[in-house]
């Protein structure tokens, strides 16, 4: 895994912890 997988991650998680407030139910690294 690259820098840009690692970047790429961290942006879809911040995506979706500011988008759908109810994934961190099922996606702990969304909180």
């Amino acid at each position: 895994m690259g820098n840009w997988a690692l970047r790429r991650q961290d942006a879809d998680e911040a995506e979706d912890a500011k988008g759908e407030p109810d994934d961190r139910a099922t996606d702990p690294a969304a909180a």
